[in-house]
């Protein structure tokens, strides 16, 4: 799926807002690995104007410890991102899901 997304920088000039068109692409995964273990995975990729490309994704593996409580390993990614927050973002967790 490919769109055009509007992004409007931070560091723009007091009472100006700078607005770019980006032509991004989303690309979801949703795989079961086993009875109880899955991989979930959300990639963003932009192409900037200028050839600059940014990327923003998602990816947690996961194990079903019962029906309702889920375990798991998250990793999110982003660089120059459609926020424009002017930095990148890595980070690693661990997660505990709850159903009911």
């Amino acid at each position: 799926m490919a769109a055009v997304t509007h992004g409007t920088r931070r560091d723009a000039e007091p009472g100006h807002t700078v607005r770019h068109h980006v032509l991004s692409v989303l690309v979801e995964n949703r795989l079961r690995l086993g009875p109880r273990l899955n991989l979930d995975n959300t990639l963003l990729l932009y192409r900037w104007r200028g050839g600059r490309s940014g990327i923003d994704s998602d990816t947690e593996l996961s194990y079903d410890l019962t029906r309702s409580i889920r375990l798991g390993l998250r990793h999110e990614w982003r660089e120059r991102a459609v926020d424009l927050d002017g930095g990148e973002f890595k980070r690693l967790s661990l997660t505990t899901r709850l159903a009911f």
